[in-house]
């Protein structure tokens, strides 16, 4: 109950309409009808975007920012794609999160440089995925649990392209979700690709480990719509919900499913 509390209280301090808003770790991102972005917590990364390391209690417009269509937050990240298709990026950047050629913690808004058509973007726990008009995901940052999809566990400050189990290039993808270490990807089809982290068989997978690349999810088709948590997925489709990973808040009988079941 707090986290809708709070939501509502920070939407009622802004004079447009809010069309977009998340948050998490102590800090939140918000946008607004007139494509204006807020933020609004902790700051000890500049993850607020107003040029300070100072947490604040009410919201502050990023004014170093062109209008926004999309946003999202990493753990200690913020992100927008602007009006024009490009992705800024202000916060934490240890590993890269923010595309910048240097590992540099930012407190304003640094504009992702070489690539641009984005239509959506998700922030990771230390890492970036972004969605482009072509279809294809570009991700970058931390890439310990295969985060970043390229097959790889390197991490990397620079954007690569998702590639799949058989060494193509991820296509024909319509929206990404991306929570923590794994991501989903889904398809224009109606297929799930899952890849990252697997604690708690969050992949939707049998095998239970880390996959540095994306895979079709077999048990999934005709879906509509997914969303990720810290350690579990949910798809949905015309008939049903269906979730998989850790499902500690959602039964009380077994703690992990392998496999998506129908909630």
């Amino acid at each position: 109950m707090k986290y809708f509390l709070t939501v509502t209280f920070l939407i009622a301090s802004i004079s447009a309409k809010s069309q977009q808003v998340d948050g998490g770790n102590g800090h939140a991102i918000i946008l607004d009808s007139n494509g204006i972005v807020y933020t609004i917590g902790r700051n000890n990364f500049g993850q607020i975007g107003d040029s300070t390391f100072i947490n604040t209690s009410v919201p502050i417009e990023v004014s170093r920012l062109p209008k926004a269509m999309r946003i999202s937050r990493g753990y200690d990240h913020s992100l927008a794609i602007d009006s024009s298709g490009y992705i800024w990026a202000w916060g934490r950047n240890n590993y890269g999160q923010l595309g910048t050629s240097i590992l540099y913690d930012y407190n304003t808004p640094q504009k992702l440089s070489g690539h641009s058509d984005f239509i959506a973007v998700e922030g990771g726990h230390w890492h970036t995925v972004s969605l482009k008009r072509d279809g294809t995901v570009w991700t970058w940052g931390h890439n310990y649990y295969g985060e970043l999809g390229n097959g790889t566990r390197e991490h990397s400050q620079y954007p690569t392209q998702v590639i799949t189990n058989d060494q193509n290039v991820l296509t024909e993808i319509i929206q990404i979700a991306s929570v923590g270490y794994h991501t989903l990807a889904l398809n224009s089809k109606g297929e799930v690709y899952s890849w990252g982290g697997n604690t708690y068989a969050s992949l939707g997978h049998t095998k239970n480990k880390i996959q540095p690349y994306a895979e079709k999810i077999k048990s999934l088709s005709n879906i509509t719509s997914i969303a990720t948590g810290w350690h579990h997925s949910v798809a949905l489709n015309d008939n049903a919900k269906f979730s998989y990973g850790d499902q500690t808040h959602l039964l009380r009988t077994e703690n992990l499913q392998a496999h998506f079941f129908n909630l």
